[in-house]
């Protein structure tokens, strides 16, 4: 089966990918304080920069998208409707989203929600993404 490659990836924003169904994929990200992207992000308080997040998101889709719909060979994202955080990820921290993926043949609307490890309150978001892809084959849109 083809990789959906829309674009360079400049990080592996997820770590496991669980395809649960056509539209939904849950996926796991670790945060390390190793990770070279994250030296000198908040030196004092290493987190994982938030358009990061909005990549994990991403890269959880597009390997949806490459199990359940052969027939696309591109996804580029074309907007981010909506982002809301309300807690960091830091270093020990597991990102953890479930994301469904919705609209026409040609788009995908990608809503997710985010949770981390460690929170007080189980399974409280950390995050919500909301972003819209569009595919295409080789020959036009998809």
């Amino acid at each position: 089966m083809p990789s959906i490659r829309a674009a360079a990836r400049p990080l592996d924003a997820v770590d496991e990918v669980t395809v649960v169904s056509a539209d939904e994929v849950l996926a796991r990200k670790r945060v390390t304080a190793v990770d070279p992207y994250l030296r000198g992000h908040y030196p004092d308080l290493t987190i994982y920069p938030g358009v990061f997040v909005v990549e994990s998101v991403r890269q959880a889709a597009l390997r949806l998208l490459e199990e359940t719909r052969p027939e696309v060979t591109s996804a580029v994202l074309v907007g981010i409707d909506s982002v809301r955080f309300t807690a960091p990820f830091v270093p020990g921290d597991d990102l953890r989203l479930r994301a469904t993926c919705t609209g026409p043949d040609s788009a995908r609307r990608v809503s997710a929600t985010v949770t981390k490890s460690g929170l007080d309150v189980d399974d409280a978001p950390a995050a919500q993404v909301t972003l819209t892809l569009a595919l295409f084959q080789e020959d036009g849109d998809a």
